[in-house]
């Protein structure tokens, strides 16, 4: 039965690689033709987790009263792609042979987000950005317990920050 469900996940995501580059290639396609607008062909581009981002904190007026932005970054995973757990923390997809292959498209949207869309919309002391690093068992058990507590003062600490700021205001 593990077997099966293996196979099967490997099936629907080879499927679902076709469906996605050919709903790609038609929105790219509609938009160089100008029947979509820039949005609309984003919308096939973009995580949704990108989307909901972009509509809480790059839409919104008064971004850096109300947003905070906590990144995590995991070296060394580029390392371990065959690792059962890496596919949970980076967008892969794999070849007719099983062999793991990085979506760069979603690499590079995500470097955007990261490195352009959120610094361009946040001030600097509203980003906060950890790292951990990947080995052949997965993150760092010492560098997780350290980078959750890390992240643990921060967030409480900007919080407090905000609210504090709210009431003064």
């Amino acid at each position: 039965e593990l077997d099966e469900r293996k196979n099967a996940a490997k099936e629907w995501t080879k499927i679902n690689n076709r469906i996605r580059t050919c709903l790609r290639q038609a929105a790219a396609k509609c938009f160089e033709q100008g029947q979509i607008n820039a949005n609309d062909y984003d919308d096939f581009f973009i995580s949704v987790t990108e989307k909901e981002i972009v509509n809480g904190i790059l839409s919104v007026p008064n971004a850096n009263q109300r947003t905070l932005c906590f990144l995590r970054e995991i070296d060394g995973i580029y390392d371990h792609l065959s690792d059962s757990k890496a596919s949970r923390f980076i967008d892969l997809y794999y070849s007719d042979d099983g062999k793991p292959i990085i979506d760069n498209e979603a690499e590079q949207l995500l470097n955007r987000l990261k490195c352009t869309r959120i610094p361009n919309a946040l001030q600097s002391n509203n980003i906060y950005s950890y790292k951990v690093h990947w080995t052949e068992n997965g993150i760092n058990r010492h560098d997780h317990i350290e980078y959750i507590s890390k992240f643990n003062d921060d967030f409480y600490d900007a919080i407090k920050q905000q609210i504090d700021n709210c009431v003064k205001s």
